[in-house]
């Protein structure tokens, strides 16, 4: 995947969900939503299936889909298209908390001096 942005929304185990915004720039992964950011990497070698290790972490307060946690890491895994991924996974620290997703590309992010 080239440098992209995404609508992501997610659910937990719990019933929970979310929406987020996410930015996947040839294997890294940047974004957030209303009240954490997160980092990580993704592996996209198959274009069909992908896995990614993603680090969470609290900046504002409000509820988490994910319990009582200010920071962790979700291990996931998924399937992709150009436009469409849906992954699943759960808190490297806690598999019982599971959380899966459908991410959506809003754009194709194109180096500022090709923005017109």
């Amino acid at each position: 995947m080239e440098k992209s942005l995404w609508k992501a929304q997610y659910q937990s185990s719990a019933g929970a969900s979310s929406t987020g915004i996410t930015t996947l720039d040839n294997g890294l992964i940047y974004g957030g939503n209303a009240i954490f950011y997160f980092t990580g990497e993704y592996d996209a070698n198959n274009k069909r299936r992908s896995t990614a290790t993603v680090r969470i972490k609290r900046y504002a307060d409000g509820p988490s889909i994910l319990g009582p946690i200010d920071e962790g890491t979700l291990l996931l895994s998924g399937t992709m298209s150009d436009n469409t991924i849906f992954f699943s996974g759960y808190l490297e620290n806690n598999p019982a908390c599971k959380v899966t997703a459908k991410m959506e590309k809003l754009i194709d992010l194109l180096p500022p001096d090709n923005i017109t």
